[in-house]
């Protein structure tokens, strides 16, 4: 790894993971805060007004009253979702693909470090922000809940919930990776990694609106975020788990090797 470009995206970079890290941090303080299961139950008397589908899309159907399926559910039906997506589309072209497309690799790959070193070097600094984000989070919400409401978060579940969802958005991010290592336009290679992850995460708001549109579920990465075989522990949570990673780690490693082979302007 090159310390020197690691720590140059850090100061090119640290405003976007911290303002992402700290949106996400205002959620679930709140969030956590908020709990008790008195208003829990009036959330969910509330919620009953509003139109059952648009309860469905937004992942609030299944809030309950104990504090692990209320976090669990209000933030990962949809906040969990949308802020790395969009963390995952802001950065991750930015890292390879955008010096590839404005020559500024050039400058890069002068240093006595191969190619491969300086790929890993981007790849790391981005999981190293992620990592960041969801490690915060999960501190803050085991924390303010152990201090309000000692042994009524099931830490396990709740974190094997954040596991999978780091897991899920890596997995995302490396496909990114992908599109903008290969040897096509870059403007293309980001425009289609955008229009997948759209698909992606409006498909999964889709297929809970409506049984006649259910197969969409089997065509969305995020549907392997799966809020109640998580908060269950169940061997379907842990292999997905297992297989995510596995899947990214695949992609990135055939990203490297493709770009180590690309044809650059030096």
């Amino acid at each position: 790894m090159n310390k020197h470009l690691f720590m140059l995206n850090v100061k090119q970079h640290y405003v976007v993971i911290v303002g992402v890290t700290g949106v996400l941090l205002m959620y679930t303080s709140i969030a956590a805060w908020m709990y008790d299961p008195t208003s829990a139950e009036a959330i969910n008397n509330l919620l009953g007004i509003l139109p059952d589908a648009l309860i469905r899309a937004f992942g609030f159907d299944g809030l309950g009253t104990d504090l692990t399926g209320y976090l669990s559910n209000y933030l990962f039906g949809f906040i969990y979702i949308m802020f790395p997506m969009l963390f995952v589309l802001f950065l991750v072209s930015k890292l390879i693909g955008r010096h590839i497309d404005e020559g500024s690799m050039v400058y890069l790959l002068s240093s006595p470090h191969k190619r491969s070193v300086v790929a890993w070097t981007q790849i790391g600094f981005f999981y190293s922000g992620l990592f960041f984000l969801f490690g915060i989070n999960l501190l803050a919400a085991i924390t303010i809940s152990e201090v309000l409401f000692p042994g009524s978060l099931n830490i396990a579940a709740y974190a094997l919930l954040n596991g999978l969802a780091f897991a899920v958005i890596s997995l995302l991010a490396s496909i990114t990776f992908f599109l903008t290592m290969i040897e096509i336009d870059y403007t293309k290679g980001v425009s289609i990694a955008a229009s997948l992850t759209f698909y992606f995460f409006f498909s999964n708001m889709a297929y809970k609106l409506s049984s006649q549109v259910e197969f969409l579920q089997y065509t969305t990465l995020f549907r392997l975020i799966d809020v109640d075989s998580a908060l269950e522990l169940s061997t379907f949570a842990l292999w997905s788990l297992g297989l995510t990673i596995a899947a990214t780690l695949g992609i990135l490693i055939i990203s490297v090797n493709i770009f180590e082979k690309r044809n650059l302007i030096i």
